[in-house]
């Protein structure tokens, strides 16, 4: 695996890839997250976290590694709820929202209860 300049190439959209970008203020970080219609959003197990095209600049990107396998259950799930569709359309954005749903009602039932 290497770093890809997004002056290169870009990722697939809704693809989690990791992701280098800058503060304004020079600061480095590297997330994992995916590329949207309207810039990055950091991938966190539940939601995700859009930035601001205007104040951070992704400048490189390279593919995730495979996830480690376990005996038994897994320690770490938020990724694997559903496979990534290589292009984004209504459709698979309504099945993506309904999987994720049933797959985490108890989970949102007690957010919406707090």
């Amino acid at each position: 695996m290497k770093w890809i300049s997004v002056e290169q190439e870009l990722p697939n959209l809704l693809k989690k890839v990791l992701f280098h970008w800058i503060c304004p203020g020079g600061n480095r970080n590297v997330s994992m997250g995916y590329l949207c219609n309207d810039g990055w959003d950091i991938y966190l197990p539940y939601h995700s976290y859009k930035m601001c095209p205007q104040k951070l600049k992704v400048t490189h990107w390279m593919e995730l590694p495979d996830f480690p396998h376990y005996d038994g259950d897994l320690p770490f799930t938020g990724s694997l709820f559903i496979d990534e569709p290589e292009k984004a359309d209504d459709e698979k954005v309504k099945a993506f929202a309904k999987k994720f749903c049933e797959d985490n009602k108890d989970m949102l039932k007690r957010l919406a209860d707090r």
